[in-house]
């Protein structure tokens, strides 16, 4: 079935419903973590517009997360002119040379570190990600407003407890539908990453909406031009075989510059490129 016939209704919904739980269209919606002391408090720009989302089921759908943010989510950007991220970061923008830490693979069979911190920049919308990609991810969002969009992180930087605790909202959900505890368990962890294993943990991944406009304008757009800012669409169609999760068309990765080329060139996902 071709996706873009789907009603935007619904498509909204899985995105948001999928962010907190890569593997599953049936995902429960999740709320953004407080970073722990490795957070650079510096309020970055990736901020939305002042007018209000006018994808009401969008917004009706994000659950606790968007509604405790709407006062802060329709901030107005602040340009880095106005606000240069030189200031107010303690990292260099990345080079176009792979690192490592860009690279890392997160995934069920490739869980992350138990003692990963990743240093943090908190956003204007109560989202973090990790400093060493905010200037691309700031530039790529300067772009796309340049041009008449307005993109919306809905998902970012997660915490253990934060991963736990979708977890576990999804088994007292299948609790409460009569489900046994064992199946309830075992129904969650098949929409849910195990803690440790879903990329919002890093701090390189983010989820990408629109606060207005057309949904499907802001997907096209970054599904063409994110690799030139050093992200890629994490989880493609046709992939599921090898990345674990189902297409995802709001979920990027930071990989760097030179990886995003070759991986969006040749059409091969992180795991692929990592082979």
């Amino acid at each position: 079935m071709n996706i873009k016939n789907v009603p935007l209704f619904f498509l909204t919904i899985a995105a948001v419903l999928l962010s907190g739980c890569e593997s599953s269209p049936t995902a429960g919606s999740e709320t953004s973590p407080k970073p722990e002391a490795t957070l650079q408090t510096s309020l970055q720009d990736l901020s939305t517009s002042d007018s209000k989302p006018n994808l009401s089921e969008q917004n009706d759908a994000t659950s606790h997360q968007t509604s405790e943010n709407s006062d802060t989510a329709s901030i107005s950007a602040t340009s880095l002119n106005e606000s240069s991220a030189s200031d107010t970061l303690t990292a260099s923008a990345p080079s176009d040379n792979d690192s490592g830490w860009a690279l890392i693979l997160v995934n069920r069979d490739s869980p992350l570190p138990q003692d990963y911190a990743p240093k943090l920049t908190e956003l204007r919308n109560f989202q973090y990600v990790d400093e060493r990609i905010y200037p691309d991810l700031q530039k790529m969002f300067d772009d796309m407003r340049e041009q008449g969009m307005e993109p919306l992180i809905i998902s970012s930087y997660r915490s253990r407890e934060e991963q736990q605790e979708i977890i576990d909202e999804k088994i007292d959900f299948y609790l409460g539908f009569g489900y046994t505890s064992e199946d309830a368990q075992a129904q969650a962890y098949r929409e849910a990453a195990p803690v440790g294993c879903s990329e919002h943990e890093s701090g390189l991944a983010v989820d990408i909406n629109a606060e207005e406009g057309d949904l499907w304008t802001i997907y096209d757009w970054l599904a063409r031009n994110a690799w030139e800012y050093g992200f890629i669409l994490r989880y493609p169609e046709d992939k599921e075989d090898i990345t674990g999760i189902t297409y995802e068309p709001w979920h990027y990765r930071y990989v760097g510059r030179k990886a995003a080329k070759e991986i969006y060139e040749r059409g091969i996902t992180l795991e692929e490129y990592l082979e």
